[in-house]
C-alpha cells in the first residue's frame, strides 16, 4: 500500500507538487517514511527487491521536485524536497 502512495505522489505533475498550497511533498514523506523503515527491516535480498522498485518513483519525485536549502541537512533526502 505504501509504495502505492508514494507512486501515486511521484505521479503527480510537477506543478502540482511544487504548488505551496498543496503538500504533497510533506503528503509523500509519510509513505516513503515508511518505505525506508521497512527496507531496512528486510533481509538483503528482501530490501534490494523492493530498493529496486523504490527506486524508480525516488527518481521521478527528484526529477519534478527541488531541494530546500531550509530544511536541516540532517533530513532524509525526501523530506528536503519542494
Amino acid at each position: 500500500m505504501e509504495l502505492r502512495w508514494w507512486k501515486r505522489v511521484a505521479q503527480q505533475p510537477r506543478r502540482a507538487l511544487q504548488d505551496d498550497r498543496l503538500d504533497w511533498v510533506f503528503v509523500g514523506s509519510i509513505p516513503r517514511d515508511t518505505l525506508e523503515a521497512a527496507m531496512s527491516a528486510l533481509s538483503r535480498r528482501h530490501r534490494a527487491a523492493l530498493r529496486r522498485q523504490v527506486a524508480r518513483w525516488d527518481a521521478l519525485f527528484i526529477a519534478k521536485t527541488v531541494n530546500n536549502p531550509d530544511v536541516p541537512t540532517e533530513l532524509p533526502w525526501w523530506k528536503r524536497r519542494m
